[in-house]
């Protein structure tokens, strides 16, 4: 079995837009078993659609794009947003200036990673202030460029 990785959307949103790091975004992928927020789905959907509605992607390659983020959603594992989760977000808001969902990766990586008890969990991402957040709480951050 491949080692785990906790992918943020920033990084996910790649796979299905070309952009600078996709190549990258597609390597990680393949090299690691994917884990992720249940809340994945629907920030790559409004990801996709504010694309879509800014005229970067057609309404034709929106729909493509979904439906393969949809089929490939099989090979996730995903981090439900339990109790453990919501209390960890609340503390990581109050000392960390990061978004409220950015918040809800990094408390659940961190929740994963004690859950299964693995000592190394990379939490990739292209988002800064996230990166540096999590960074700082211990996670081995990889940074996919934009």
């Amino acid at each position: 079995m491949k080692p785990w990785a906790y992918f943020d959307t920033s990084v996910i949103v790649k796979l299905y837009v070309a952009e600078g790091a996709t190549l990258e975004a597609k390597g990680l992928v393949r090299k690691h078993s994917l884990l992720s927020s249940v809340l994945l789905p629907l920030e790559v959907t409004a990801a996709l659609a504010r694309r879509r509605a800014a005229g970067e992607v057609t309404p034709g390659d929106f729909s493509t794009a979904l439906g393969h983020f949809q089929e490939d959603q099989q090979f996730f594992e995903w981090v439900e947003l339990a109790r453990g989760v919501r209390q960890r977000v609340e503390a990581l808001l109050q000392v960390h200036a990061i978004r409220t969902l950015d918040a809800i990766h990094i408390a659940s990586a961190l929740l994963f990673k004690e859950r299964v008890e693995i000592a190394m969990l990379p939490f990739i991402t292209g988002d800064k202030r996230q990166f540096l957040a999590a960074q700082t709480l211990g996670l081995e951050t990889l940074w996919v460029g934009e």
